[in-house]
């Protein structure tokens, strides 16, 4: 028997619903063919069995946008070619797989810019050629592709030097000639 057969023969039963939600012995398919049942959302939108093609052919569904916005059963990829979707742009903003190219040509969405401006995949050339961005300097501060000569050649940032205290490529001595 079906983990989903149980839980509708035995209503009455105290089911802790968030975890249902989440359960893998019950499919995203079996919850969407018994939206009669409380299934909490935000944690069904947190499943990695859910596709774009499933979100885009139930709409109908009250999906937890911050939540897809953040899954990584979709990808970037899923998003920037569905962009009219209620994405969470701030949640977008902590994946691993973003996009800079789309970041850089959609800079009026609403963007978590302490997040990009610390993402391991934000090449030094991407920050050259858009210092026109709002960049956090705090957490640019503490992306690991900085390097001291991008620090000294762009001391026109505001950089944060404590938070280069966690920061491998940094010595002593460009600590100690900071006005930190």
């Amino acid at each position: 028997m079906r983990l989903i057969e149980y839980v509708k023969i035995n209503p009455s039963n105290k089911w802790a619903w968030i975890y249902l939600s989440e359960n893998k012995q019950i499919s995203i398919n079996e919850i969407l063919n018994n939206l009669n049942l409380p299934w909490k959302r935000e944690h069904v939108s947190m499943r990695d069995d859910i596709t774009i093609n499933i979100v885009l052919n139930n709409m109908d569904f009250p999906w937890c946008w911050y939540q897809l916005s953040k899954n990584k059963a979709i990808s970037f990829n899923d998003i920037s070619n569905n962009k009219i979707l209620p994405w969470i742009w701030e949640f977008v903003s902590f994946r691993d797989d973003i996009d800079f190219d789309f970041v850089v040509n959609n800079p009026d969405y609403k963007w978590k810019w302490s997040n990009i401006s610390k993402h391991s995949n934000l090449t030094l050339d991407k920050l050259k050629n858009n210092m026109n961005l709002p960049w956090n300097s705090c957490y640019l501060s503490k992306n690991p592709n900085i390097t001291p000569e991008f620090v000294i050649n762009n001391s026109h940032i505001n950089w944060d030097y404590k938070m280069f205290s966690s920061h491998g490529k940094f010595t002593f001595c460009l600590l100690y000639t900071s006005d930190a």
